[in-house]
This record gives C-alpha cells, structure tokens and sequence, in this order.
C-alpha cells in the first residue's frame, strides 16, 4: 500500500472533527450524520465494503478513544486499516505490524 485511499478521508475527518467539538467521540457512526456526514459511506473498495467502528468504553491506557477500521481478511492473515483520532500507534497491533500512512496505519498480520 503506498498511502491511504480516497476513501479513508470521508469518515476519518467528521470523526475527528465531532470528536475534537462535542469532547466525546460518536457512539457510532450513524450518529455523524447528518450534522457532519449527509450519509455514511462505504470504504469504495468491493471486497471490503463497509467501515468499522468501536469505541472505548472505560478501558483504561486506552491508546485512542476510537477506532475507525476496515477489516481485509486476505487467505489466512486478517489485516486491518485502522484510524485512530490520537494517531498513536503502536510498531505492533494485534500481534502485526504496523506501517503508518496518512494518519493511517496499515496492520499486516
């Protein structure tokens, strides 16, 4: 992967952006719109359709208070391209590496 798609921006900045206005990350995602998003989106790619979403519900050490992510599970190893709005990521993630891009980081199990 040589940077994040198109795609990652279309969720990535109304996440931050709520987050960073109201103090507290959206519950899900559905509730970006329609005060940031006017519907949501999906990731643009066929085989990995749709955005994931959690978030931190009290754990403590936590590295972000969100996660926005698309799971590409590819033969046997289930990568992930994940967003965290603190964009501190670690050099290993669910026992993979970890490659930043744009804001981004690409985790190759």
């Amino acid at each position: 992967m040589r940077g994040v798609p198109r795609f990652a921006a279309r969720l990535d900045r109304p996440l931050a952006e709520q987050g960073s206005q109201l103090g507290v990350n959206p519950p899900t995602l559905s509730a970006l719109v329609p005060a940031y998003l006017p519907a949501l989106p999906g990731t643009g790619m066929l085989g990995y359709p749709e955005f994931g979403y959690w978030v931190n519900s009290g754990v403590p050490n936590a590295r972000s208070p969100c996660e926005l992510h698309v799971e590409m599970p590819m033969e046997l190893d289930m990568n992930l391209l994940v967003y965290w709005p603190s964009g501190l990521y670690p050099a290993r993630l669910n026992d993979g590496a970890v490659t930043a891009l744009d804001g981004w980081a690409y985790v190759r199990d």
